[in-house]
């Protein structure tokens, strides 16, 4: 799918400059633009001109010190579910991991597992409480499980006398970020959205004569294209390049994250075959922990990764996270091995809450979570011809295929309507002067 030398086909109009013009850029090739850029291949008019534009994953990211741009999706396992405390992440999780297979059948690409998954918290307390309200109000999938059924179900697991279990066993599990983009783009490409290995270092504004706008958009490699749209699906990246000139910067902050990969041999992951995707949960009972166990964090089941080894992931909540404010930091933090002090207690949770097995090595890694004031997506046009989706708040990688069908209607909509079921409410733009009103 690389292809950094634009189509000849593409080679004409933009008033006899001899630059292509598309009828829409999607700029971002993560998780949601190209499922923005498969929807939109999928609706698309007779004639029309897509592409979708971002850097491949780099081969060794931890030595690239040139490169400065990074996608969240560089790995191989992310918790996918359907219950949440808030209905409408639920909705969108549910909508898009019923259509999961079918991508798979589509793109010949497999990405989920659907091996279950369980949030294990205090039975009384308001993680569990939250989540249970808001999924029974969207209809969703799960039971409650009480400590003596939980021990049963998952011998593998440290259950207290005073905990349950929220359990999906179907159409939950985890999902491979690098392959669900594989399977997005393939299926993107077969319908003639044309994918470009590049990174966009600006977008400009044209107004013609006529009175019609479009925008110019300026490769890194030096090459230049015109769209009549613009869709930035840049995450973490959105300020740090040329992209929003005569707009204002968006309300977002940029949230360090660590995870822990714990290798495990052959016999140990056999006797985790059945283990779900897990988030643990005892913010109400920190004092009762022991030491160096955290009171939040998630886990990822035995999962074989490119070095053909086996890790089993955990990651954190709330510790250890760190804001970062400039293109510098990000580059660093993407290029580092993470928080110098996360390892003992991701290690410790991860102990704590599973039990069986012998850790073999311990690797950290980094991601950047962009987070909003609202938890919410901005999925927004800024202006009739440049919109926006981004600010995943760490939950949007189960959800983006639906995600991207949302930004994908608003954005190849004519009149500017919304059409989407949920109201555009949910999902509007806040830049940060607004929001010191």
């Amino acid at each position: 799918m690389k292809n950094n030398v634009l189509p000849k086909s593409m080679l004409e109009n933009a008033h006899g400059s001899g630059i292509p013009m598309y009828d829409l850029c999607v700029i971002g090739a993560g998780m949601i633009g190209s499922a923005t850029a498969k929807h939109v291949s999928e609706i698309k008019r007779e004639n029309q001109r897509i592409c979708l534009i971002g850097p491949s994953e780099p081969k060794d990211r931890h030595n690239d010190t040139e490169r400065d741009i990074y996608g969240a999706h560089y790995d191989e396992g992310r918790i996918a579910r359907t219950t949440d405390s808030n209905p409408v992440r639920a909705t969108l999780a549910e909508r898009s991991i019923k259509v999961y297979r079918e991508l798979e059948r589509q793109s010949g690409v497999r990405f989920f597992s659907e091996v279950g998954y369980v949030a294990l918290a205090k039975k009384d307390s308001i993680y569990i409480k939250k989540i249970i309200a808001a999924s029974a109000k969207c209809h969703l999938n799960f039971e409650v499980l009480n400590s003596r059924k939980a021990k049963v179900e998952f011998p593998f697991l440290n259950v207290n006398d005073n905990d349950s279990c929220i359990i999906e066993k179907k159409t939950s599990g985890h999902i491979n970020p690098r392959n669900l983009i594989q399977a997005l783009q393939l299926v993107a490409k077969q319908n003639g959205c044309d994918i470009i290995d590049d990174v966009v270092n600006g977008v400009q504004s044209i107004t013609r004569a006529n009175s019609d706008t479009y925008s110019e958009i300026t490769l890194s490699s030096g090459q230049k294209l015109f769209s009549k749209k613009v869709l930035l699906a840049t995450g973490a990246f959105t300020a740090f390049r040329n992209l929003l000139p005569r707009h204002p910067e968006p309300n977002i902050a940029l949230i360090s994250q660590t995870v822990l990969k714990v290798e495990i041999d052959e016999h140990d992951a056999y006797k985790l075959r059945n283990m779900p995707s897990i988030s643990y949960d005892q913010q109400e009972e920190t004092q009762c922990l022991p030491n160096n166990v955290l009171s939040h964090a998630y886990i990822l089941p035995p999962i074989r990764y490119p070095d053909g080894k086996i890790y089993i992931k955990v990651g954190h909540g709330s510790d250890f996270e760190m804001t970062l404010t400039s293109s510098k930091e990000v580059a660093e933090w993407y290029q580092g091995h993470g928080h110098p002090d996360a390892k003992q207690p991701l290690l410790g949770t991860l102990q704590h809450v599973v039990k069986g097995f012998t850790p073999l090595s311990t690797t950290c890694d980094t991601c950047v979570t962009t987070r909003t004031p609202t938890s919410r997506l901005y999925i927004d046009m800024l202006s009739p011809t440049l919109g926006v989706a981004i600010g995943g708040n760490g939950w949007a990688a189960k959800s983006c295929i639906e995600i991207g069908k949302i930004a994908a209607l608003m954005v190849t909509s004519d009149s500017g309507h919304w059409t989407y079921d949920i109201p555009r409410e949910n999902f509007r733009f806040c830049t940060k002067k607004l929001s010191k009103l």
